[in-house]
């Protein structure tokens, strides 16, 4: 309901709207596709959420590949160079230009791509029309550089996490794609910030800086995030609240287990896990050789949110992820949070 219901809110004055097209079973992008009749489509990476209703990976990929399929002819299609999916959608799409002589690559006489066009983005390929290698990551920004169409250029966006690194390259090839100027795009990328609950920095009372990251889970972001921690500077200690990740129906067991062992190769001194998957969450971290403060509770419990809390001090750094139906913002509040407003 929520695309439908996005249209019918637009302004009447409206010249672009971006919709988000989620889906947990087949057939529902090609839906909305048909409802919004976009100009330009995108699939931004394929992970393991929602493998529930699907049973593998390849079966989410084949959902999200509607969005290409049945897109237009004349809908400009962007591609993600960087995850194996979703660059076998991009090389299909070329075969089917090819199979058809269209040029993908023809410009209009206005100097603008032409609709039909294909766009690309990848950290890896550098003949992508937007390529963004990274520089530095921290705790609250990222900086890198790369080239747009052919501007090169460098920035520095205050946000968390290597992974948005991918998401900054979407956001930028959507706009060139939509014909934004490569130096607009520039300058508009450090004005870019998360939303609630999505990487989102918070700070408490007591001095300690979290990261609340609530609005979802699974295996592919749950990763992200201890590679991050990893390479994170921390004065104080890490603490690693984290919740059950759902969605995953028969891999649910073995995701967790593999979640728990990544999470004790990240250098975290305070783990609580709270969900019906906590000891194959426990067992995975135990097999990592982690032997510090962990604590497991089959569902979210206020005494050992306040118990956890209480552990937080000034130079800490807490990071708070799960599934969107934890509702993990009960803890960022148990943590007397500075400016935080919950959903």
């Amino acid at each position: 309901l929520c695309v439908p219901l996005s249209l019918a809110n637009l302004p009447n004055d409206c010249d672009y709207a971006i919709l988000e097209m989620g889906m947990n079973h087949a057939g529902e992008i090609a839906d909305l596709v048909k409802i919004a009749d976009p100009d330009i489509v995108m699939c931004t990476t394929v992970g393991k959420a929602h493998i529930e209703a699907f049973g593998s990976i390849e079966k989410i990929a084949q959902a999200k590949q509607e969005i290409y399929k049945e897109a237009g002819p004349e809908a400009i299609r962007i591609y993600n160079l960087d995850n194996p999916f979703t660059l076998k959608m991009y090389e299909e799409e070329k075969r089917q230009f090819t199979n058809n002589n269209v040029d993908a690559n023809r410009v209009d006489v206005n100097n603008t791509y032409a609709k039909g066009r294909i766009f690309c983005f990848s950290s890896v390929h550098s003949n992508a029309e937007v390529s963004f290698r990274l520089l530095e990551a921290q705790a609250n920004y990222l900086a890198f550089e790369g080239h747009i169409g052919r501007v090169k250029g460098q920035a520095k966006v205050n946000i968390f996490g290597v992974q948005n690194i991918n998401n900054l390259m979407a956001a930028a090839t959507m706009a060139y794609a939509a014909g934004l100027s490569p130096e607009k795009i520039w300058q508009a990328l450090p004005l870019c910030q998360t939303t609630w609950g999505r990487n989102q920095w918070v700070k408490l009372k007591s001095g300690a800086q979290m990261i609340f990251d609530g609005y979802n889970a699974n295996p592919d972001s749950m990763s992200a995030l201890f590679e991050n921690i990893k390479i994170l500077s921390c004065k104080g200690k890490r603490v690693g609240v984290f919740g059950e990740m759902r969605e995953l129906g028969s891999a649910a067991e073995e995701s967790h287990f593999e979640v728990g062992r990544l999470a004790g190769q990240s250098n975290l001194d305070v783990v609580w896990f709270s969900g019906p998957h906590a000891e194959a969450f426990g067992a995975g971290l135990r097999s990592s050789g982690f032997s510090k403060n962990l604590i497991l509770s089959d569902s979210y419990n206020d005494l050992l949110a306040n118990e956890v809390a209480n552990m937080v001090r000034g130079e800490d750094t807490v990071f708070v992820k799960g599934s969107r139906g934890n509702q993990l913002e009960r803890f960022v509040l148990a943590c007397n949070p500075i400016d935080f407003f919950e959903k």
